[in-house]
């Protein structure tokens, strides 16, 4: 399989292993999958969706929401990065 491919597939697992498709943990999923599922919950989290309840939270309210899924759904090392790119793009 292809690091792509790899990526789209696990990016919903959780370092936990409450993900899908495979509940895979921690070392077992790629750091790519671990990246795109911060940036992919940050995106769902910041912006208006009409699928959804149309209310998009403030940036605060999304890294609060972020940091606390930190170390169970989202790898903490990740998530330190992420905290650190979204501080120098507010400076």
């Amino acid at each position: 399989m292809g690091e792509a491919a790899q990526i789209v597939l696990q990016h919903h697992e959780q370092v936990d292993g409450a993900g899908y498709p495979n509940h895979l943990t921690g070392d077992k999923i790629c750091d790519g999958a671990k990246i795109i599922a911060i940036a992919d919950t940050f995106d769902a989290r910041s912006h208006e969706r009409a699928h959804h309840t149309l209310l998009k939270r403030p940036l605060v309210r999304t890294m609060n929401e972020i940091n606390n899924f930190s170390g169970t759904q989202f790898d903490p090392y990740w998530v330190e990065i992420f905290n650190q790119v979204v501080g120098e793009s507010k400076a």
